[in-house]
């Protein structure tokens, strides 16, 4: 529905696809319920770092994904700090050291289905987390 909103009224819109790094360690070291348990306070900090209108969702395991209405390439970064700052307060007392890689979509032209621009995401979060881990993956951005 955001998608068809954004482009009946013409306005930008970002996808956020974030990947969890090293959350495998918490499941082999704490358990899975430690695991699950944090995932929940991620999640939970992710929507409390973001507007009421911006949408969180976990896409599965250790991946979530934010989409963000009305936000351009430039503002969503500002969002991104907000969210590597919420997932830094849920885990840097931690003995693993969990960070997030984020890969982004903000197409000039809207796709016809939302899918396009996960996989556009997603794509990008990969070649974050192949950069390295903890890292944010934009159009034409190599590091930050």
């Amino acid at each position: 529905m955001e998608l068809m909103r954004a482009r009946r009224l013409g306005y930008p819109l970002t996808l956020l696809y974030l990947d969890l790094d090293n959350f495998k360690t918490v499941n082999d070291t704490r358990g899975h319920r430690a695991g699950d348990e944090l995932l929940m306070k991620i999640g939970h900090a992710l929507k409390d770092a973001l507007r009421a209108t911006d949408l969180v969702g976990r896409l599965g395991g250790d991946e979530f994904a934010v989409l963000l209405p009305n936000t351009n390439q430039d503002q969503a970064t500002r969002v991104i700090r907000k969210i590597e700052q919420a997932v830094w307060r849920e885990t840097h007392t931690m003995e693993s050291k969990v960070g997030v890689s984020i890969g982004t979509a903000t197409p000039g032209k809207l796709p016809a289905i939302i899918d396009e621009m996960i996989a556009m995401a997603d794509t990008r979060m990969y070649q974050a987390k192949n950069a390295k881990k903890s890292h944010i993956a934009t159009p034409g951005s190599h590091s930050w």
